[in-house]
């Protein structure tokens, strides 16, 4: 979502004024066709993607209207609310979503949130640089080989590098046993930042993990 936003502020040379003001971008439901359209997230993954951007004020809607209070009402209710009549970018959205990158999400959503931080980085939402190539018919034991050398060849923190390899080693004990998706859920809050690196391997993990 942060990618096509980013995209179409970049298409119509937007700059930092409109940034920093609240300039007229996609609809929703114009956002919302473009990020469900190929059936990989549903408009229930888009719905909790866009309220996720909205609580961390990446993304945000308008135009924005006073609430209209009854006349003669004894509670006077001072409120703004959104019309929802367009989305757009703020300014750490922005800032987000060019250092995430450009290209709209292609990876399938495993059926999780991604903690990443102070930010829930659900697919969806911040969409998908990773260029990697993943043999699609590896083995679980595979991946988590495969998800180890990873880490050691990009992870350049000692302490990072070595609490991941701790979450994988926790995960591949946990195979064919009800704790597999928490201790999934566990590997990917911990790899936080790098998710969008390890992406094409994570998401195939969880698919032979959860037996598909």
């Amino acid at each position: 979502m942060l990618s096509v936003l980013l995209a179409e502020f970049k298409e119509k040379r937007l700059g930092e004024e409109e940034l920093q003001a609240t300039y007229r971008g996609l609809a929703p439901a114009e956002l919302r066709s473009i990020c469900t359209a190929d059936g990989r997230f549903s408009e229930v993954d888009f719905g909790l993607a866009m309220k996720e951007l909205d609580e961390h004020d990446l993304v945000k809607t308008g135009p924005l209207e006073a609430y209209d209070n009854p006349p003669g009402s004894s509670v006077f209710i001072l409120a703004l609310y959104s019309k929802n009549e367009y989305s757009y970018l703020t300014e750490d959205g922005y800032k987000l979503a060019t250092r995430l990158g450009t290209r709209p999400p292609r990876l399938p959503a495993p059926s999780i949130h991604i903690s990443g931080g102070t930010f829930h980085q659900s697919p969806v939402a911040v969409g998908s640089q990773v260029s990697q190539t993943v043999n699609i018919s590896a083995s679980s034991n595979e991946l988590l080989a495969r998800l180890r050398k990873e880490v050691q060849d990009r992870v350049v923190e000692d302490q990072k590098r070595s609490e991941i390899m701790l979450h994988i080693d926790a995960l591949e004990e946990a195979q064919g046993k009800p704790s597999i998706i928490e201790r999934y859920n566990k590997l990917v809050g911990v790899i936080g930042d790098h998710v969008t690196v390890f992406g094409p391997v994570l998401t195939l993990l969880l698919q032979r993990l959860m037996g598909s």
